[in-house]
């Protein structure tokens, strides 16, 4: 049977069309829905990126993702056979709040959704769809942020109250994951009693495995333009203010002189205000020779492969997709002790922590780093390494698909 569903005249016209088809009950697979804010490359798009394509293969299931505007882990998510709709953006604001959850919560009735995933605190409309529709919601936290701070940096006009109320109201009734005990506890302070709880993250330790041993690190990093005694910095994050890459490059290029073997990149530039403010503050203090800026792009692993050190100043992490990926490749991390960071790094054995937005400290660390003798900065990398054996991905795909087996029986 083939079931269309009327939508508003708003939605319509922001594309927002679909047409299910709902075979019948002995025959269909089981149907999980899920809600995310992007289909970027970002470390919250990756995570969901590897929880569906590890679900998918496990799993005989039907997978819908909603999102509101292609990127390219859509091609990706297809390409598995994951069903990708670009819909409408969640529309928060309190004349269109109820309107647009009530026509989630019809095409997921309609599709037959057993399940619904969120993909960041931000989608809360994707869950209340899915509750107002009788479906269990599982929804993954990444954002180690307050809540009211969460949300004046998202929509600074505020909320109504009675969105607000909606949006604490889901998350008091869904099954929340989080990545790191640090943020699972700064929320649990502000709403007691949710129903909360920690699956830490993990990369796909194979496909690193496999990529190390076709590419030699020497060649990779000549390619990448870096000589054999460069003692290479990488930070690996979207170029953006609070992940405070303008707060690293002064710290290096103070220190910079002392060093001058030591190399800074960053990769994850693109068209914003602040990449354009670290290009020109790279060209003000006359390093241009020793930093280098690349775009975001889906190949980093060349990247990891050629740096010696990772290196992060961002305040607010929960359990960092690039900490786990740079110890798979023996990359020890320097990083400002914020959140979930110190669950991933252990200070003075797979790197080393330094009080986030302190310059002075940032400074001390980097210079105790570049001071390392290339024997004793094998032994850390020889640490990391060692300490990626337990982020192996398939832990936290297993993990989810024993609750959405669970939760589907209850249901």
């Amino acid at each position: 049977m083939v079931k269309a569903i009327a939508v508003s005249e708003e939605s319509a016209s922001a594309g927002f069309e679909f047409i299910v088809t709902r075979p019948p009950e002995s025959r269909r697979l089981r149907r999980i829905c899920v809600f995310t804010h992007s289909l970027n490359l970002a470390g919250g798009e990756l995570y969901l990126q590897d929880l569906l394509l590890g679900l998918k293969s496990a799993r005989n299931i039907e997978i819908l993702v909603f999102a509101p505007s292609p990127g390219p882990l859509k091609a990706e998510l297809e390409k598995a056979g994951i069903s990708v709709h670009i819909t409408a953006g969640y529309q928060v604001d309190s004349d269109h709040y109820a309107g647009r959850v009530a026509e989630l919560a019809a095409l997921l009735q309609a599709w037959g959704a057993d399940l619904a995933i969120v993909n960041t605190i931000g989608v809360f409309a994707g869950a209340d769809a899915a509750l107002s529709a009788g479906i269990p919601v599982l929804w993954a936290i990444h954002e180690s942020f307050t809540l009211p701070v969460f949300s004046f940096l998202n929509w600074p006009a505020g909320l109504s109250p009675h969105v607000r109320q909606r949006w604490h109201g889901a998350l008091r009734r869904s099954e929340l994951i989080y990545e790191a005990d640090a943020t699972r506890e700064l929320h649990e302070s502000e709403l007691p009693g949710l129903n909360a709880r920690v699956i830490r993250y993990g990369v796909d330790l194979t496909r690193i495995a496999e990529y190390q041993a076709a590419h030699d690190r020497a060649t990779t990093r000549r390619e990448l333009g870096f000589r054999p005694t460069d003692r290479v910095l990488l930070c690996m994050a979207v170029i953006q203010e609070r992940k405070a890459q303008l707060q690293i490059l002064r710290a290096f290029a103070s220190i910079s002189n002392h060093y001058p073997n030591a190399k800074l990149v960053f990769v994850g530039d693109h068209a914003a205000w602040y990449p354009d403010q670290l290009k020109a503050c790279i060209d003000a203090l006359g390093i241009r020779d020793r930093v280098e800026v690349a775009p975001i792009a889906p190949d980093t692993f060349k990247w990891y492969q050629g740096a010696d050190v990772l290196i992060s100043a961002s305040e607010i992490e929960s359990l960092p997709r690039s900490m786990m990926e740079a110890h798979a490749f023996g990359l020890p991390v320097l990083a400002a002790d914020a959140f979930g960071v110190r669950e991933v790094v252990t200070d003075g054995e797979t790197g080393w922590l330094f009080t986030a937005s302190s310059s002075s400290s940032m400074i001390a660390a980097m210079a105790r780093v570049l001071d390392l003798t290339d024997s004793e900065l094998e032994q850390f990398s020889a640490r990391a390494r060692g300490a990626s054996a337990a982020y192996d991905h398939l832990g936290y795909v297993h993990e989810y698909a024993r609750l959405i087996d669970e939760l589907c029986a209850q249901s």
